[in-house]
């Protein structure tokens, strides 16, 4: 039985076909959580890289649905985190996630839109939401697959930072995923994926959940419609939070319909959040 052989990641020594299997059996939700992802000897190297990145190198994505800090240069980042964004980037491991998915001819996006690292501090969280559908800027690009990888080894349960699938039936949980070090989660994302972790993070002061997300997309012979971030609000929310979800849900679109249709960008308008709060 054919293995893929990767110099980062240590599903070396797990069969493609038992993982297709398992990602495909799910009904509500199609997942897979795979544990210990990183060969070990990459793992801390890795996760202390994530770490060393200075404040100042920090996008902040913050608005009423979500506070967190993101960064998508490559070049920002520290070389064994580069050369596993490019293992995950490759056409290797494209193959081995349209094998598993059933998605024929992935690709990454080298821009990391939206992607790249994140970070949250305490107090972060981020609402129940689908993601962006197709690319702002590759119009023809249809998003498919997400990956994220943890780094937090002194991630506590405590802190409350588990990632949330919920039902489009009903918003309950499918499953709440404790990020714990060196955990990658891939699942299928469409208008049906609710996810997030809406519980504002309780870790200490000094540390933070950290991560890696990886998106993948199917390039179509046709432009596809914006099809932003959408929010929504979970069942014990109040009126009010409600209410202010759906107005920030339009704020996000005339933000991402700026982002398409102008050269305005996640870093452009970092830089201008940045300016004014000096």
């Amino acid at each position: 039985m054919k293995k893929h052989r990767f110099q980062f990641i240590s599903i070396n020594t797990l069969d493609k076909e038992s993982i297709k299997i398992k990602f495909n059996r799910k009904d509500v939700f199609k997942y897979i959580i795979l544990d210990n992802f990183i060969d070990k000897k990459y793992s801390i190297g890795i996760a202390k890289e994530h770490k060393a990145i200075p404040d100042e190198a920090w996008l902040k994505y913050n608005h009423y649905n979500q506070k967190k800090m993101g960064l998508s240069d490559l070049q920002a980042m520290g070389p064994l985190t580069q050369k596993l964004i490019r293992e995950l980037s490759s056409k290797s491991f494209t193959n081995w996630l349209s094998f598993i998915s059933n998605f024929e001819n992935l690709i990454s996006d080298p821009t990391l839109d939206g992607g790249g690292l994140h970070k949250i501090s305490k107090g972060g969280y981020l609402n129940i939401h689908t993601d962006f559908q197709s690319h702002t800027k590759n119009k023809n690009w249809r998003r498919r697959i997400n990956l994220l990888l943890y780094l937090s080894p002194e991630y506590k349960k405590s802190w409350r930072g588990e990632l949330e699938l919920r039902s489009y039936k009903d918003n309950t949980i499918v499953e709440s995923i404790v990020p714990k070090f060196n955990r990658c989660v891939i699942f299928v994302t469409d208008n049906k994926s609710f996810h997030g972790h809406p519980i504002p993070l309780n870790a200490p002061n000094s540390l933070a959940r950290r991560s890696i997300a990886l998106y993948y997309f199917q390039v179509l012979d046709k432009d596809l419609p914006l099809k932003p971030t959408k929010y929504i609000p979970i069942n014990s929310d109040n009126k009010m939070k409600k209410i202010l979800i759906k107005i920030d849900v339009m704020a996000v679109y005339i933000f991402s319909f700026m982002k398409r249709y102008s050269s305005i960008s996640n870093d452009s308008f970092g830089k201008i959040r940045k300016f004014f709060g000096k």
